[in-house]
């Protein structure tokens, strides 16, 4: 229902909004502040929807994306996620607990974690049937992809979903 709602929502209304300020505004960044704005208000719906804030900031990303600025805000919050991106993986690994990492038992479930996910990457090539891409190059390159996995592991660990040897094997993951 929040993807139905944001997405009807976003991709209707959102354009307009944004033309609309832009037309109104002094200044070009205007938009990219007022996209901002929509960013942390649809991630913030979603955290009241009981859902991860990531999603709220995805919908409110391919609203934007369907506007005529989305090529601006995208210059401008690139800056800004160049600031902000390396703080959040310092504060993931700021939680991390290097001692809970070097268990076994957390080595041991993060090597299966890691076979799982290999083999999961690899048999998503699947999806490329049909056409004449290298489907053993697809899957390989599915492989480093983890950046959600890391965010979702991190939202668990500070809602008490998961314990230091959990988010441990995750990280290693």
């Amino acid at each position: 229902v929040f993807l139905l709602a944001t997405g009807f929502v976003g991709l209707l209304g959102v354009p307009r909004l944004l033309d609309l300020v832009h037309r109104r505004a002094s200044s070009p960044a205007t938009v990219t502040v007022v996209a901002l704005v929509l960013m942390l208000g649809f991630a913030e719906l979603a955290d009241a929807a009981k859902l991860a804030f990531i999603i709220g900031a995805f919908m409110a990303g391919i609203a934007i994306g369907a506007s005529h600025h989305h090529e601006r805000v995208a210059r401008d919050l690139g800056a800004a996620g160049n600031i902000f991106i390396p703080v959040f993986f310092a504060q993931i690994g700021i939680n991390a607990d290097l001692d809970a990492m070097l268990k076994p038992s957390v080595l041991g479930v993060a090597a299966v974690l890691s076979v799982v996910a290999i083999l999961g990457k690899l048999a998503s090539a699947l999806g490329t049937a049909g056409t004449r891409v290298d489907r053993l190059l697809v899957g390989l390159g599915m492989v480093p992809r983890g950046e959600v996995g890391l965010i979702f592991a991190s939202i668990g660990l500070t809602n008490g979903v998961l314990d230091n040897d959990q988010y441990g094997a995750l990280l290693i993951v």
